[in-house]
């Protein structure tokens, strides 16, 4: 299959782009590392022009997938080239070299592609000094291409004479024997293609036309008589490219049709031409009516095509295979019918020489009771045929190692001379016992042609049954690989949170260079975690509106465990802070390395949560599916997300992936906290009625924890290689510590009133059930010194109202009561007014600067609103088309119809994530095209976004 444009193609396409002369460019952009698209306009006409580095340049009406992401070479073309007009088109010499030309005098730059070998793509100014370059390399000694070189434009080949007879001689039969050794027996088409300037195509119309093959051999084939009618064939070929160049020609694109299981036509494209050669004549082929047109329909639908050759030769591989076993079983009963005949004729020969047999049978009997050696009994027997014995010549070979002899028989009642038959017979039967021994050879080979008779038409069945299944999974993948188009965020670390709210994380240093400076955008939160190793994540929010509570604390589980905390399975405390907070401008005399950055200002602490990732499918909706979904991830109160943890908690668990026989290493949940006094110190409050702690495990409610620190102004530095840290203590939990006993008791008796704590002896209690007396022990000694300040204002951040009851330590607060004035009466405590934490409005030029290359470090508009095109709770009535993995705090993945929960552990992660889909697609209420989805997802894909060795548990209804 032909990509790569020849001279003669670069000629043509070069002769039809004159059209774009005076046209302006409006964008640059890049749809992979090497193919770039210009998109130009003049006036109400508009077009595209596509290069391809080392394949291909044309205007193209297809609308090619651009990259969300620009590289830095497309921001240098910006910089350059945008808004400047197309000067010149030409081809350099008669190589497959084109240089574009934009603006012109002294802010003239120039665009250089190069079609041959590896390819490239140059951008130079006006005297052809390179400013940047796609692909920096050296070509031995004499050209190098890097910036601020000169580019070569002698380098390029230029138009040679036409190649006449003498020359054509001098080429094809050289006079030096070491040139005559090279050139013996080589085909006249590899011979003579360095000394033209089009390509093979061409080359092999003119041998045509000269009366002649591709594979001519030289010396044999062709000879010097022969070079008159071969020069005037290459200078018609001559004649043609320069035609091509000079005049505008029609397009062709070489097609091949191919039948399909269905017996329908696969039409595939071949080649691409801006000339009919005599060699394609004959075939089929569609017409355009210009080149350009034909090669944007050959790459537009060339992936496309390459899918269906795929499943074309997929299919082709599942009917042979039911061929193949028509033809075993149709040679399996040949073979048994021809065994019977076989053995029916020796045993009929046997009975026939049933004396001479017998002779033979005692003769060799008696010679091996005389105890001679196997020799001396063949040279017994050689003897006796030399004598005409006759029984001795019947033998023809012993096999006395098995105890068998070969003997010659041939039917005495048959009148013609038919040849004899070599038949074995035992010498420990007798005659009459061996042809019995063949007749019940053929009964049984008679038995096994009737039992394959029979199984025939059920293995043959069961194959097709096979086969059909095997095409309904190839035309299954195929729609889905047509279907299926990388969303920009699956570069990154992803999950979309159970609020709709996309958030992405970066794998890497480079990666977490890449989100701040280009994905991060006003509005958007940047959240990361205490701990060696963590990930930066962004949650992306174009609204600008606060992120809720619940989604703030997914993405600093994901931070922590993207970090070193999931191997050594210990928690950290992650923030987060507001897309302004964070910087690359480091303070005077520092540099900052890639991958880190300048937080200035407050940081918002989260209460840590359970080290627990999930593992399950999103599915991408058909647009007229997706309202069915609306609101399937939204806000919702506290209530319903506690309900559906509750109910979630309450499943049994159950291992689905055994660990490769290490030992699993001890999870450290927040049930064991207490060894970690640097979490347990700044941990969040809240109230206690709103903290669920279930048998398993302690999942706490995420609180919002803002730090209080002396100075607003205070610089934090954020690393990708943070130690693990202590969460600083604020001023007034250090001052609560100091208490006296007194006080101390006195706060815990109204906390045990208000949050309805178990009394002291005497008082009423409430019917509390097995365990849950530790738990609220737990709670009271957790929350022992907050006040209803502390309450108030985490409740403020939290955007809750808390109990509508006037705060019972109000009263007991002495002089240092900010409220004293209240003391004694009955009236309510005046509200605190609620903390909003606001976001200032800062441009978004003013996020993660960079005085190195400003040109460069532009941020992205990313589509976000893709997010609704994915649910993980497909309907029966929705169109699929295709399946997602994805890998999430497991909280997000609760209302997911395929998840399972993912923890610390020594299992690999390609065998957990088999096993997990294993489980998907056995359960009862998976359908059979979710299942197809599901299985049809690549490997690494599964894989990728995995977080180490893992530990996959799953959650099974408890029978009643």
């Amino acid at each position: 299959m032909k990509t790569i444009f020849t001279s003669l193609d670069v000629a043509a396409a070069v002769l039809e782009l004159q059209q774009l002369v005076g046209m302006r460019v409006i964008q640059v952009y890049d749809v992979d590392s090497k193919t770039y698209l210009f998109k130009l306009h003049r006036g109400e006409e508009k077009c595209v022009l596509l290069m391809e580095s080392g394949a291909r340049f044309h205007t193209t009406s297809f609308d090619w997938p651009k990259n969300v992401s620009p590289s830095g070479f497309t921001m240098k073309l910006r910089k350059h080239v945008k808004n400047k007009r197309v000067d010149s088109i030409q081809q350099l010499g008669t190589d497959r070299i084109v240089i574009v030309k934009f603006g012109s005098g002294e802010a003239t730059y120039n665009v250089v592609l190069e079609l041959f070998n590896r390819g490239n793509i140059l951008l130079a100014d006006h005297s052809l000094t390179i400013l940047n370059v796609l692909r920096p390399h050296t070509e031995g000694d004499r050209f190098k291409f890097a910036v601020k070189e000169t580019y070569p434009v002698d380098r390029a080949r230029t138009a040679d004479d036409n190649l006449k007879a003498d020359k054509l001689k001098d080429i094809l039969f050289p006079t030096d024997e070491e040139s005559k050794k090279k050139i013996s027996g080589q085909k006249l088409h590899k011979a003579l293609l360095p000394f033209v300037d089009y390509g093979t195509h061409l080359l092999e119309h003119a041998l045509i036309d000269a009366g002649f093959s591709k594979n001519t051999k030289l010396g044999s084939e062709f000879k010097e008589d022969d070079l008159e009618a071969l020069a005037s064939s290459l200078e018609k070929a001559d004649g043609i490219f320069k035609n091509v160049a000079t005049v505008v020609n029609k397009g062709f694109i070489i097609t091949k049709r191919e039948k399909r299981v269905d017996q329908e036509d696969l039409v595939t494209y071949l080649e691409f031409h801006p000339f009919l050669f005599k060699h394609l004549e004959n075939g089929s082929y569609i017409e355009t009516d210009s080149f350009n047109a034909a090669v944007d329909e050959f790459f537009s639908k060339l992936e496309s095509q390459k899918i269906e050759l795929k499943a074309l030769n997929l299919e082709k591989e599942a009917m042979n295979k039911v061929d193949k076993i028509k033809e075993n079983q149709k040679s399996r009963m040949v073979e048994l019918a021809s065994k019977q005949e076989v053995d029916r004729k020796k045993a009929e020969l046997i009975m026939c020489n049933c004396d001479i047999v017998e002779h033979a049978l005692n003769a060799v009997r008696m010679l091996i009771v005389s105890q001679m050696s196997w020799a001396s009994i063949g040279e017994a027997i050689k003897e006796a045929q030399n004598l005409d014995d006759p029984v001795a010549k019947m033998v023809k070979k012993l096999n006395l190692e098995i105890n068998h002899i070969t003997l010659s028989l041939t039917d005495p009642y048959d009148e013609g001379e038919a040849p004899p038959t070599l038949v074995d017979v035992n010498l420990d039967l007798s005659a009459h016992a061996n042809a019995k021994l063949y007749y019940d050879n053929k009964k049984n080979a008679a038995l096994k042609e009737k039992k394959t008779l029979e199984s025939q038409g059920k293995a043959i069945k069961s194959a097709e049954k096979k086969a059909k299944q095997t095409l309904k999974e190839i035309h299954t993948m195929t729609a889905i690989t047509k279907a299926r188009k990388t969303c920009w965020f699956e570069k990154f670390l992803w999950f979309i949170s159970s609020e709709n709210y996309l958030v992405i994380g970066g794998r890497d240093v480079q990666q977490n260079e890449l989100i701040v400076k280009r994905y991060m955008t006003q509005g958007d939160i940047y959240v990361h975690a205490d701990l060696h190793g963590a990930s930066s994540i962004v949650i992306k929010n174009p609204s600008g509106k606060p992120v809720p509570p619940k989604t703030l604390s997914e993405a600093g589980t994901m931070a922590v465990s993207y970090s070193a905390g999931w191997q050594v399975n210990v928690l950290c405390p992650a923030w987060w802070v507001y897309h302004h907070q964070v910087s690359k401008t480091a303070p005077a005399g520092e540099y900052l390395t890639p991958g880190s950055f300048m937080i200035r200002g407050t940081k918002n602490y989260l209460a840590p949560t359970q080290l627990a990732l999930g593992f399950g499918f999103l599915f991408r909706l058909e647009e007229s599916s997706v309202d069915r979904h609306k609101g399937e991830r939204c806000v919702r109160n506290s209530d319903e997300t506690d309900m559906q943890i509750k109910a979630e908690d309450e499943k049994e668990s159950e291992e689905l992936v055994i660990s490769d026989g290490e030992d699993e290493p001890e999870v450290k949940t927040p049930d064991k906290l207490d060894a970690l006094p640097e979490i347990e110190e700044d941990d969040g409050g809240g109230q206690s009625e709103d903290i669920v702690y279930p048998d398993t495990e302690l999942d706490l409610k995420p609180l919002v924890i803002k730090e209080h620190q002396e100075h607003e102004s205070q610089i934090a530095r954020v690393t990708p290689n943070v130690l693990p840290a202590k969460i600083a203590n604020s001023s007034k939990l250090r001052n609560k510590n100091q208490k006296n006993e007194t006080e101390v008791q006195k706060s815990e008796e109204e906390s045990d009133e208000e949050d309805g704590l178990p009394q002291k002896p005497g008082q009423q209690q409430s019917q509390l059930k097995r365990g849950q007396k530790s738990k609220l022990k737990k709670i009271k000694g957790k929350y022992k010194d907050q006040d209803d300040e502390d309450k108030q204002l985490r409740m403020a951040i939290l955007q809750s109202a808390g109990k509508r009851k006037e705060p019972k330590r109000a009263k007991k607060k002495g002089k240092g009561d900010p409220n004293a004035s209240n003391k004694g009466s009955n009236q309510p405590k005046p509200k605190k007014p609620m903390v909003k934490l606001q976001q200032p409005a800062v441009a978004a030029g003013d996020v993660a600067e960079d005085d190195a290359d400003q040109d460069q470090e532009v941020q992205v508009t990313a589509d976000v609103d893709i997010v609704n095109y994915f649910t993980g709770q497909p309907h029966p009535e929705d169109e699929l088309l295709y399946a997602l993995p994805v890998v999430a705090p497991y909280n997000t993945l609760l209302s997911y119809k395929f998840k399972v929960k993912m923890l610390p552990g020594t299992a690999k992660r390609s065998k957990a994530a088999h096993a997990a889909v294993l489980t998907f697609t056995r359960g009862k209420e998976v359908s059979q095209h979710e299942k197809d989805l599901m299985k049809n997802v690549d490997d690494h894909l599964l894989v990728r976004n995995f977080p180490g060795k893992v530990k996959m548990v799953t959650n099974v209804q408890k029978k009643k």
